[in-house]
């Protein structure tokens, strides 16, 4: 079946403006449709639109994942596999509630009834929506991480688990990030909080005794 024209269309302005974000150091990844910035070596930052067609309108589910090489190579140290989740991922709709959205629910119609719900808009204005979530992260979320370089990054990770909170974090990866830095005290207090959802600290229980075995292993400053 062929794509239907909202999905072509939709797709086709995601991608115009990669040239003018190229600028500022995004990459527009067209089999993710996604847009990448290296800020130092060693992260990335992975801005998703999200996209989900329904007939002749679509609309976005957009997040930004925050990747580090390090905790990569830490989590298949420790782990034997592949991470499933980034160090910390924010959704944008977590974002709008805090900032000045509120409620926002982008939705883009290849025909718009004039003066219909403000979040429903045609598919033009595709491009301005992209530039916002940049906008957006450059405003509200970069401000949060220390970008000199990856230890620092590192560093400037929650010392906290959120599971869904503003940023969002995955148990396992949450404990590597704490464990390279040699904190296997919050490690500890995720597993036996009384406040910590309890399959949070299952999972977290299960794998203590081989978070132990290598932690000095991956700890970027070892005794």
């Amino acid at each position: 079946m062929n794509a239907s024209p909202v999905k072509v269309s939709a797709l086709a302005l995601t991608a115009s403006v990669a040239e003018e974000l190229s600028a500022a150091g995004w990459t527009y990844v067209p089999t993710g449709r996604k847009f990448r910035a290296v800020p130092c070596e060693g992260v990335s930052v992975i801005l998703s639109v999200g996209w989900t067609f329904k007939g002749w309108y679509c609309y976005p589910q957009p997040s930004v994942a925050i990747e580090s090489k390090t905790l990569r190579s830490a989590f298949r140290i420790v782990f034997g596999r592949k991470a499933d989740y980034p160090p910390v991922r924010y959704r944008y709709q977590q974002l709008w509630q805090r900032t000045r959205r509120g409620i926002y629910r982008p939705t883009f119609w290849e025909d718009v009834t004039p003066g219909g719900h403000p979040d429903e808009m045609g598919l033009a204005a595709i491009p301005s929506f992209i530039r916002e979530l940049v906008a957006d992260y450059s405003e509200h979320i970069a401000p949060r991480h220390d970008f000199e370089d990856e230890v620092s990054f590192l560093r400037s990770l929650p010392d906290t688990f959120t599971q869904n909170g503003f940023p969002m974090q995955a148990p396992l990866m949450f404990c590597v990030s704490r464990m390279v830095l040699g904190d296997m005290a919050a490690v500890e207090r995720l597993r036996d909080g009384d406040k910590v959802p309890p399959n949070v600290s299952q999972a977290v229980a299960a794998e203590y005794d081989r978070m132990v075995r290598h932690a000095e292993r991956v700890a970027l400053d070892r005794p």
